[in-house]
Formats: structure tokens, sequence, C-alpha cells
């Protein structure tokens, strides 16, 4: 758990958290951005506790944090830079100094709405961003809306999962990167990536496919299976019973094989077919993996249309695959 809170810091406009406008309640009323001018030009007279930001000599007991219990208070947030910073300042981001303002260059800090403990530092009312005070450091887009974090085993299981499905793990990756370490983080994924999303997934698959030959197996066995005619008592035989019971049998097995012909289901069951789909697969692999932080419109347009022919070509293979084995089979 040694990424526990790390992707909830951001750049700060001031260097602690100050109290909350008490005549500007909402962050969409023109009046709010004149009390955030203000307390970036007067940080101190805002200020929420009098108390330093943080000390080394802390516990999580003694923190004024806990002490005195979260506060009515706002850390103003740079609504420009959308990315994680590094509160330790080894991260690949951190919050310089803002110029352009009207009050001159603003000195931004590193923070978050928890301290390094873990202990809220606000109450956590809707207002006066109109969601939970504690979720706005991480209630973006680009920050996947606060989800994907490692601040417990659920949301941790829920982040690794979406990692070892290939599918926005470069994003979740770049914001451990600015807020820790870039060389590290880089090592951690790519394993995780490797073993979990290669090798674990590709042994299940594995074993879905065997236990799918094995239930052909079983159907093309019961296929050859002999009908037995017995005498009757009136001096006939059930052959006819069992002549309309194998032709009734044989009449919806004809039904079921008249979907597909016998070139298609050779054709999906063949290893180029096989081959085919897993270099589709692997390249399909390394143009979800390109996708980077600060990509070009162009080059992320194209991994986008690749994509998509991928798609096409994985939803065309599962339709033939319905057809060529039947959906009964298929499925089961």
């Amino acid at each position: 758990m040694f990424w526990n809170g790390l992707l909830h810091s951001r750049c700060r406009l001031t260097n602690y958290p100050v109290v909350e406008s008490a005549t500007c309640s909402s962050a969409f009323k023109p009046c709010w951005d004149e009390y955030i001018q203000n307390v970036t030009m007067d940080p101190e007279s805002y200020k929420c506790l009098p108390d330093e930001n943080d000390d080394p000599s802390w516990t999580q007991s003694s923190s004024p944090w806990f002490t005195k219990g979260p506060q009515d208070c706002i850390w103003p947030i740079d609504n420009s830079d959308e990315r994680v910073c590094s509160l330790s300042g080894k991260g690949g981001h951190k919050c310089s100094p803002l110029y352009g303002s009207t009050s001159g260059a603003v000195n931004r800090t590193c923070g978050s709405n928890f301290d390094r403990f873990g202990n809220p530092r606000f109450i956590n009312t809707i207002e006066p961003y109109g969601y939970p005070r504690m979720k706005s450091g991480n209630f973006i887009e680009g920050l996947n809306w606060g989800f994907t974090n490692y601040d417990s085993f659920p949301s941790a299981f829920l982040t690794t999962f979406q990692a070892i499905t290939l599918e926005g793990w470069t994003d979740v990756m770049y914001q451990i990167i600015d807020a820790w370490a870039m060389v590290p983080t880089v090592a951690i994924f790519c394993v995780q990536v490797i073993l979990c999303g290669y090798i674990v997934l590709n042994l299940v698959l594995a074993v879905i496919s065997k236990s799918l030959d094995d239930l052909e197996d079983d159907n093309i066995e019961s296929d050859k299976a002999v009908v037995l005619i017995v005498p009757e008592e009136n001096g006939s035989t059930s052959a006819d019973n069992g002549l309309d019971h194998f032709r009734s049998a044989a009449d919806k097995q004809a039904r079921e094989n008249r979907l597909c012909s016998s070139t298609l289901k050779e054709f999906m069951d063949s290893n180029k077919r096989s081959v085919f789909i897993m270099v589709c697969i692997l390249l399909n692999t390394v143009v979800l993996s390109i996708d980077h932080y600060g990509i070009k419109e162009e080059t992320a347009e194209l991994l986008e249309n690749l994509n998509t022919i991928f798609t096409i070509i994985f939803v065309i293979d599962v339709i033939l695959c319905n057809v060529a084995f039947g959906i009964t089979v298929y499925w089961r």
C-alpha cells in the first residue's frame, strides 16, 4: 500500500488550506473568482489553522487535522493543471510558480485534501463544488473521476484489474510517475501487464478452449450412438419408433449444421485462423500500448482507427465461430 493516498495531490494556489468564503458558497458563482483572487493575494488572512501545514514530528493521532477534526476550509486548486503532483518532490510533476495573474506570480504548492497520515482535512459537504469536498482533488475526467487509486484494497483491485485488461493502464501509470517516481513505476507496470495481462489471461483462455474441445468431442461421440431395436409384445418391433427417433435427431442436427458449411468449420478450426487472430491480438496490444501522455491528436486519431479495425475483426471472428460451431456449442 505504498501508493496509498498518492493520487490525491494537486497543485494548489496557496501554501496551506484556507477558510471557505462566508459570502460565496458556490464555486459556480461570479463572486467565487473574486474570493480566490483575494485568497491568493493575502493567504495569511484566510489561513485555516494556525499550525504548520506539516511537521515531521507529527503522528497520525497528534496531527492537528486529527485532534481538531475536519475543518470548514478548502485548498484552492489550479484547475488549469489537471495532473497529480509529487508531494515528495521525486515524481515527474512539480508545481512551479504560476505567472500571468493579476496579483503577480503565484507560488503554487503540491497538496492533498488528506494529510500524510490519511486524516481528512475538510468537512465532506457538497459546498462549494457541488460534489463532496474531499473529492475535489481528483474528481475530474482526466483523473478518471477518482475511481482509479490505491487508497483501499477494493479500489486498488479495480485499478489493477483495469491495468491487466490493458484498458487505460497508461493513464494510471503516468499519474503514478507524476506523483511518485518514473523508473520503478514503469518497471512495476510492465511486470504487472506482462505477467497478468498476457500469461494469466492466456492461461484462462487455454482452459476455456480445452473445455470447449472436450465438449465438442463428447458431442461427436454421442452422434455415433446406436439405436437399439427391441421386440414389442404385439409381434412388431420398436424399429419404427427407434428409426423415427433417429430421424428426428438427424433432422434437428441437420437444421443446426445447415447454418454453416463444413468448409467454414474447417477454416475456423484451422491453425491459419488461430495464427491470424493471435497476430491481431498482439498488434492490437501494441496499438493500445502506444498511447501516452501528451500524444498528438493526429497520432491519437490513427490509433483509434486501428483499434476500431481490430475490434471489427474480432467481432467478425466471433460471428463466424457461432455460425461454424453453433451458438449452443460455442457458448456452452
